[in-house]
Protein backbone atom coordinates (compact mmCIF):
# COMPACT_ATOMS: atom_id res chain seq x y z
CA UNK A 1 0.00 0.00 0.00
CA UNK A 2 3.01 2.29 -0.11
CA UNK A 3 1.95 5.64 -1.52
CA UNK A 4 -1.51 4.41 -2.54
CA UNK A 5 -3.41 7.46 -1.40
CA UNK A 6 -5.10 8.57 -4.63
CA UNK A 7 -2.95 11.71 -4.69
CA UNK A 8 0.25 12.40 -6.60
CA UNK A 9 2.98 14.98 -7.06
CA UNK A 10 2.13 18.02 -9.17
CA UNK A 11 4.01 21.03 -10.54
CA UNK A 12 0.90 23.13 -11.06
CA UNK A 13 0.53 25.87 -8.43
CA UNK A 14 -3.25 25.84 -8.98
CA UNK A 15 -3.71 22.13 -8.54
CA UNK A 16 -5.67 21.01 -5.50
CA UNK A 17 -3.60 18.75 -3.29
CA UNK A 18 -5.14 16.65 -0.53
CA UNK A 19 -2.91 16.14 2.52
CA UNK A 20 -2.06 12.57 3.48
CA UNK A 21 -5.11 11.31 5.40
CA UNK A 22 -3.14 9.53 8.11
CA UNK A 23 -0.45 12.15 8.69
CA UNK A 24 3.20 11.91 7.66
CA UNK A 25 4.49 12.57 4.20
CA UNK A 26 4.86 10.81 0.87
CA UNK A 27 7.93 10.06 -1.21
CA UNK A 28 8.20 12.13 -4.39
CA UNK A 29 8.85 10.61 -7.78
CA UNK A 30 12.11 11.54 -9.52
CA UNK A 31 11.90 14.81 -11.38
CA UNK A 32 8.80 16.07 -9.61
CA UNK A 33 8.20 18.54 -6.83
CA UNK A 34 6.16 17.22 -3.93
CA UNK A 35 4.14 19.69 -1.81
CA UNK A 36 5.10 17.88 1.41
CA UNK A 37 8.48 17.04 2.93
CA UNK A 38 9.92 13.79 1.63
CA UNK A 39 10.67 10.93 4.02
CA UNK A 40 12.45 7.70 3.24
CA UNK A 41 9.78 5.54 4.88
CA UNK A 42 6.23 5.90 3.55
CA UNK A 43 3.48 6.30 6.14
CA UNK A 44 1.85 3.15 7.46
CA UNK A 45 -1.83 2.88 6.58
CA UNK A 46 -4.29 0.06 7.24
CA UNK A 47 -4.87 -2.42 4.44
CA UNK A 48 -8.62 -1.77 4.65
CA UNK A 49 -9.15 1.91 5.51
CA UNK A 50 -12.24 2.90 7.41
CA UNK A 51 -15.25 3.59 5.13
CA UNK A 52 -15.24 7.22 6.26
CA UNK A 53 -11.64 7.76 5.13
CA UNK A 54 -11.15 11.24 3.58
CA UNK A 55 -9.57 9.56 0.57
CA UNK A 56 -13.00 8.46 -0.61
CA UNK A 57 -15.10 11.01 -2.43
CA UNK A 58 -18.87 11.16 -2.39
CA UNK A 59 -21.28 9.49 0.02
CA UNK A 60 -20.18 6.36 1.83
CA UNK A 61 -22.28 3.42 0.68
CA UNK A 62 -22.89 0.98 3.51
CA UNK A 63 -23.74 -2.62 2.67
CA UNK A 64 -27.20 -3.98 3.35
CA UNK A 65 -27.53 -6.46 6.20
CA UNK A 66 -29.58 -9.58 5.44
CA UNK A 67 -30.53 -12.42 7.78
CA UNK A 68 -30.26 -15.41 5.46
CA UNK A 69 -31.28 -18.51 7.42
CA UNK A 70 -32.98 -18.23 10.84
CA UNK A 71 -32.68 -21.60 12.59
CA UNK A 72 -33.05 -22.98 16.10
CA UNK A 73 -33.34 -26.24 17.99
CA UNK A 74 -36.44 -27.22 19.96
CA UNK A 75 -36.62 -26.10 23.59
CA UNK A 76 -36.41 -28.87 26.18
CA UNK A 77 -37.70 -28.75 29.72
CA UNK A 78 -35.32 -28.35 32.65
CA UNK A 79 -33.62 -31.70 33.20
CA UNK A 80 -35.22 -33.02 30.02
CA UNK A 81 -34.04 -34.18 26.62
CA UNK A 82 -31.08 -31.78 26.37
CA UNK A 83 -29.86 -32.26 29.94
CA UNK A 84 -26.86 -34.35 28.81
CA UNK A 85 -25.97 -32.04 25.93
CA UNK A 86 -23.11 -29.57 26.20
CA UNK A 87 -23.75 -26.01 24.98
CA UNK A 88 -20.84 -26.24 22.53
CA UNK A 89 -22.19 -29.42 20.94
CA UNK A 90 -25.68 -27.96 20.63
CA UNK A 91 -24.31 -24.77 19.07
CA UNK A 92 -22.02 -26.65 16.69
CA UNK A 93 -24.98 -28.68 15.42
CA UNK A 94 -26.92 -25.52 14.57
CA UNK A 95 -23.92 -23.76 13.02
CA UNK A 96 -23.21 -26.75 10.78
CA UNK A 97 -26.86 -26.93 9.71
CA UNK A 98 -26.97 -23.21 8.89
CA UNK A 99 -23.93 -23.63 6.64
CA UNK A 100 -25.47 -26.69 4.99
CA UNK A 101 -28.83 -25.03 4.33
CA UNK A 102 -27.40 -21.80 2.93
CA UNK A 103 -24.69 -23.51 0.89
CA UNK A 104 -22.22 -20.79 1.84
CA UNK A 105 -18.56 -21.59 1.45
CA UNK A 106 -17.26 -22.38 4.93
CA UNK A 107 -14.16 -20.30 4.30
CA UNK A 108 -16.33 -17.22 3.62
CA UNK A 109 -17.64 -17.14 7.18
CA UNK A 110 -15.77 -14.38 8.99
CA UNK A 111 -16.92 -15.01 12.55
CA UNK A 112 -19.34 -16.91 14.79
CA UNK A 113 -20.79 -14.79 17.63
CA UNK A 114 -22.85 -16.55 20.28
CA UNK A 115 -24.64 -15.24 23.33
CA UNK A 116 -23.98 -17.52 26.30
CA UNK A 117 -25.11 -16.70 29.83
CA UNK A 118 -23.71 -19.67 31.78
CA UNK A 119 -20.18 -20.19 30.45
CA UNK A 120 -17.50 -22.55 31.72
CA UNK A 121 -13.96 -23.24 30.60
CA UNK A 122 -15.18 -26.38 28.87
CA UNK A 123 -15.84 -24.11 25.88
CA UNK A 124 -14.13 -20.73 26.31
CA UNK A 125 -15.24 -18.19 23.70
CA UNK A 126 -17.95 -20.65 22.74
CA UNK A 127 -18.46 -19.12 19.30
CA UNK A 128 -14.93 -20.18 18.38
CA UNK A 129 -15.35 -23.68 19.80
CA UNK A 130 -18.69 -24.15 18.05
CA UNK A 131 -17.19 -22.96 14.76
CA UNK A 132 -14.35 -25.48 14.97
CA UNK A 133 -16.62 -28.32 16.08
CA UNK A 134 -18.98 -27.51 13.20
CA UNK A 135 -16.16 -28.09 10.73
CA UNK A 136 -15.45 -24.47 9.86
CA UNK A 137 -11.80 -23.70 9.05
CA UNK A 138 -9.46 -22.42 11.75
CA UNK A 139 -9.43 -19.02 10.05
CA UNK A 140 -13.00 -18.40 11.28
CA UNK A 141 -12.92 -16.42 14.52
CA UNK A 142 -15.47 -16.67 17.29
CA UNK A 143 -16.59 -14.94 20.46
CA UNK A 144 -19.20 -15.09 23.19
CA UNK A 145 -21.44 -12.41 24.67
CA UNK A 146 -23.20 -12.33 28.02
CA UNK A 147 -26.06 -9.89 28.30
CA UNK A 148 -28.18 -12.29 30.31
CA UNK A 149 -31.54 -12.93 28.62
CA UNK A 150 -30.60 -10.55 25.79
CA UNK A 151 -27.35 -12.33 24.93
CA UNK A 152 -28.50 -13.96 21.70
CA UNK A 153 -30.14 -10.78 20.45
CA UNK A 154 -26.99 -8.81 21.25
CA UNK A 155 -24.96 -11.31 19.24
CA UNK A 156 -27.18 -10.68 16.20
CA UNK A 157 -26.90 -6.92 16.68
CA UNK A 158 -23.11 -7.12 16.90
CA UNK A 159 -22.98 -9.23 13.75
CA UNK A 160 -25.19 -6.75 11.90
CA UNK A 161 -22.98 -3.85 12.98
CA UNK A 162 -19.85 -5.66 11.78
CA UNK A 163 -21.39 -6.26 8.36
CA UNK A 164 -22.82 -2.73 8.17
CA UNK A 165 -19.44 -1.20 9.00
CA UNK A 166 -17.67 -3.30 6.39
CA UNK A 167 -15.54 -5.31 8.81
CA UNK A 168 -17.24 -8.62 7.97
CA UNK A 169 -19.27 -10.06 5.12
CA UNK A 170 -20.64 -13.31 6.54
CA UNK A 171 -21.30 -13.79 10.25
CA UNK A 172 -23.18 -16.55 12.04
CA UNK A 173 -24.79 -15.20 15.21
CA UNK A 174 -27.19 -16.47 17.83
CA UNK A 175 -27.36 -17.76 21.36
CA UNK A 176 -26.94 -21.04 23.19
CA UNK A 177 -27.47 -22.23 26.75
CA UNK A 178 -28.18 -25.56 28.36
CA UNK A 179 -29.48 -24.47 31.73
CA UNK A 180 -29.73 -28.09 32.84
CA UNK A 181 -25.94 -28.24 32.53
CA UNK A 182 -25.19 -24.97 34.35
CA UNK A 183 -22.31 -25.67 36.76
CA UNK A 184 -21.89 -25.66 40.47
CA UNK A 185 -18.67 -23.90 41.42
CA UNK A 186 -16.55 -22.69 44.31
CA UNK A 187 -13.93 -20.00 44.88
CA UNK A 188 -12.60 -21.63 48.03
CA UNK A 189 -10.57 -24.59 46.79
CA UNK A 190 -7.71 -23.07 44.79
CA UNK A 191 -5.26 -22.89 47.68
CA UNK A 192 -6.54 -25.78 49.74
CA UNK A 193 -9.64 -26.46 51.80
CA UNK A 194 -9.89 -24.42 54.98
CA UNK A 195 -12.52 -25.38 57.51
CA UNK A 196 -14.99 -28.23 57.39
CA UNK A 197 -15.67 -28.13 53.65
CA UNK A 198 -16.28 -26.15 50.47
CA UNK A 199 -19.27 -23.98 49.67
CA UNK A 200 -20.67 -24.65 46.22
CA UNK A 201 -22.65 -22.03 44.31
CA UNK A 202 -25.36 -22.93 41.80
CA UNK A 203 -24.59 -20.80 38.74
CA UNK A 204 -28.28 -20.47 37.91
CA UNK A 205 -29.18 -19.03 41.31
CA UNK A 206 -25.96 -17.13 41.95
CA UNK A 207 -26.22 -15.12 38.74
CA UNK A 208 -29.57 -13.79 39.86
CA UNK A 209 -28.13 -12.63 43.18
CA UNK A 210 -24.94 -10.97 41.95
CA UNK A 211 -26.24 -9.35 38.74
CA UNK A 212 -26.58 -5.94 40.44
CA UNK A 213 -22.95 -5.78 41.53
CA UNK A 214 -21.91 -4.25 44.82
CA UNK A 215 -23.94 -1.03 44.67
CA UNK A 216 -27.23 -2.42 43.35
CA UNK A 217 -27.94 -5.65 45.21
CA UNK A 218 -30.78 -7.75 43.86
CA UNK A 219 -33.64 -7.90 46.37
CA UNK A 220 -34.35 -11.30 47.84
CA UNK A 221 -37.39 -13.02 46.39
Amino acid sequence: MSGAFGIGPTDSPDAKVTPPPYGGSLPAEPGTRHPYPVTRTPPVVPEKPHPSSPRKEGPVVQPDVVICEPLRTPIGRFGGVFAQQTPAALAAHVVAEVVARTGVDRARVDEVILGHAYPTSEAPAIGRVAALDAGLPATVTGSQIDRRCGSGLQAVLDAAMQVRAGFSEVVIAGGVDVMSAAPYYTHDGRWGIKGPGLQLHDALARGRVTAGGVHHPVPAA
